[in-house]
């Protein structure tokens, strides 16, 4: 039995042209008579029965009220923006001060544990030397060391003091 695809490379040998789109019967049509079958053109649907309404131009908005639907078929819209009006500038705060005005909280530490408070003594320390920090952030940090080394030292003793 000879496939489309056989008969499509016969067609190719021969020269044929327009042969890819067509069935295996018409290709055997093509390969006999060397004429392409003629199209078939679809069959128009017979007459419909009635009619097809076509859409009626809105007529302009009357001004009588309408009734709200029933609570249960509401249907919440958005509403419009306002217009805002111009409101009158903020009056200007005061500038937030840095961190070096603010006093170490001593007790801040006093809970935390030896590991915790030795790698935040570690970061504090490497941002006392870091050449990219702000002389205000190498302050602070210098500030925080003491109490920082205080706490830790206390942690180690409660920590590592009691074993034997």
């Amino acid at each position: 039995m000879v496939t489309v695809c056989e008969l499509q490379i016969e067609a190719k040998k021969k020269g044929l042209k327009g042969y890819s789109g067509l069935r295996k019967s018409q290709l055997e049509n093509l390969l006999k008579t060397g004429a392409k079958p003629a199209k078939t053109t679809k069959k128009e649907p017979p007459p419909v029965a009635f009619t097809i309404k076509t859409k009626k131009k809105k007529e302009p908005a009357k001004t009588t009220k309408k009734e709200p639907p029933p609570e249960a078929f509401t249907i919440k819209t958005k509403k419009k923006k306002e217009k805002k009006e111009k409101k009158e500038p903020e009056p200007k705060r005061e500038p937030i001060k840095l961190l070096t005005y603010k006093e170490v909280n001593k007790d801040l530490y006093k809970d935390k544990s030896y590991k915790y408070l030795k790698k935040l003594y570690d970061k504090v320390l490497a941002l006392t030397k870091d050449t990219n920090a702000t002389a205000a952030e190498r302050e602070r940090a210098k500030t925080k060391l003491k109490p920082i080394e205080q706490a830790m030292n206390e942690a180690k003793k409660i920590t590592y003091g009691k074993k034997k």
